[in-house]
């Protein structure tokens, strides 16, 4: 009766924790149709153009972020009566360090002799990433107090306005330039829509600075620091190697399926985010109740994305010319290759997570060190001509590896130091299961994408009931998140 009643209690708290999650994820698809638009108007060339500035921008994103947004959940999840002083503080030190970023880009740019174009394009991207990361910090404090509605509004709002914006400009042929000075506009006007919200929702603001805590907060976040830093250069610097050895056609060919990935990250990026306040707290109030997570959000999130590639892969020249047109059907490569990736990204996320629950933040930064290691070495080996010249199939193939390199250490940290999840008991039963169903889609991908979607997820979903991959507390926590 007692394992009965905790289960239930945590099922519940599963179920709000994903309803809210997907209220997140929302405003990341909405920007799809901005990118394809984009792709589409631009072109490979300028397109590429645009994406290389963003890529060089989001190498210095360090000085923008610096950890805080993990940090800031966690201790205000667990001082929650301090957030005046933390909100004051961060904000205040985030500034500094965003303006500190922003010198370094624009010198950096300068000095590696960027074209002038691509120069004025990064003066505008990275301003509007000051503007939207302070925003992105503002609802580090909604989940913080766990009001991650808010959040869903504030981060909503902003895409939704700069995706009609951007099509808009675009439209009225405005080319570039016009983009990415609406996309400012719009980062700004956002950045003031989320204090608003902040200050009618949660608290008004007092500018309470504490050098001493300031400089406390910035030694805390070090460790957040570093794992950052290891998830941009792994997402960025493929980017920038290759538009360095390649050009920025090459650049507009892979960025367009990478985007893809990078929207679909969101999945577990929203549903990790919202249960990270829960597992922080857990780590310090319930163990066993933390570990029923971990083990869940692992199978929830396999089961998930596995079925995903298998028709992601299958079927990439399709989406790529439904989505992209002829100018990028040479993508398709790239999308096949970079789905399997977004395997173990699931995956790797909620180690991640966990990591950084349980106050073993900095042994994701070792991991992310290796993996960055590996991902340039990676890279200045298979995209350069003078290597083996795979361009954007290299750039993927390194992005792969990297991930497969990332869940062997993760795993096998975890499972020593943590609890140990059995390697043929938990990925098993949705492999056979993921195995009949590429067979079946593979026969059959000639037909109606849909039709044939749909019913190798049926597929997927029976095999999987069949052979056990549900257990008693899957079928009841489905019960309930439908309502019954």
């Amino acid at each position: 009766m007692i394992l009965n009643k905790k289960m239930n209690k945590v099922q519940k708290i599963i179920k709000n924790v994903f309803a809210l999650a997907i209220a997140r994820i929302l405003p990341k698809f909405v920007s799809i149709f901005l990118v394809v638009y984009t792709a589409r108007v631009l072109g490979p060339s300028v397109y590429g153009k645009y994406a290389t500035a963003v890529a060089f921008t989001g190498l210095f994103s360090i000085f923008y972020d610096f950890g805080f947004n993990s940090l800031i959940v966690r201790e205000v999840t667990r001082n929650i009566k301090k957030i005046d002083i933390y909100f004051s503080n961060f904000i205040v030190l985030k500034f500094l360090l965003c303006f500190l970023g922003y010198g370094l880009i624009i010198f950096s740019a300068h000095l590696i002799r960027y074209p002038s174009k691509t120069i004025h394009i990064l003066y505008f991207v990275a301003l509007s990433m000051i503007s939207v990361s302070t925003m992105v910090t503002i609802e580090a404090f909604f989940q913080g107090v766990e009001k991650m509605e808010y959040a869903s509004y504030t981060s909503l709002f902003e895409r939704c306005l700069t995706v009609v914006a951007g099509i808009v400009v675009l439209k009225l042929g405005y080319g570039l330039f016009g983009l990415v000075r609406v996309i400012l506009f719009c980062s700004v006007l956002s950045l003031v829509f989320s204090v608003i919200v902040y200050v009618k929702k949660i608290a008004l603001i007092h500018l309470i600075f504490d050098w001493t805590f300031s400089r406390k907060l910035l030694k805390m976040a070090i460790p957040f620091a570093l794992v950052f830093v290891s998830y941009i250069i792994l997402t960025k610097i493929d980017v920038v190697m290759l538009s360095t050895m390649q050009g920025e056609k090459a650049v507009g060919i892979y960025v367009v399926s990478q985007k893809i990935i990078q929207i679909l990250q969101y999945i577990p990026g929203a549903i990790l985010g919202a249960l990270f306040p829960l597992m922080s707290r857990l780590f310090i109030d319930s163990r066993d109740s933390l570990i029923l997570i971990y083990k869940k959000a692992i199978k929830y999130m396999f089961y998930f994305a596995l079925p995903m590639a298998s028709v992601i892969s299958l079927f990439a020249n399709k989406i790529i010319l439904f989505l992209y047109g002829g100018d990028y059907l040479t993508s398709a490569i790239v999308l096949q290759i970079l789905i399997w990736a977004c395997v173990f990204i699931f995956i790797n996320t909620v180690f991640v997570t966990m990591l950084n629950a349980i106050n073993k933040t900095h042994i994701a930064s070792y991991i992310g060190g290796i993996t960055i290691l590996l991902n340039i070495g990676l890279n200045t080996l298979l995209i350069p001509p003078w290597g083996f010249n795979l361009s954007y199939t290299g750039a993927s193939i390194a992005t792969l590896c990297c991930q497969v390199a990332g869940f062997i250490l993760y795993f096998s940290y975890l499972n020593k130091h943590f609890f140990r999840i059995g390697f043929l008991s938990s990925f098993s039963r949705p492999l056979l299961a993921g195995v009949i169903m590429t067979i079946f889609l593979y026969f059959f991908k000639e037909r109606n994408f849909f039709l044939i979607a749909g019913s190798s997820l049926f597929l997927y979903l029976v095999v999987l009931y069949g052979i056990k991959g549900f257990d008693k507390f899957d079928k009841e926590l489905i019960l309930k998140c439908i309502g019954r």
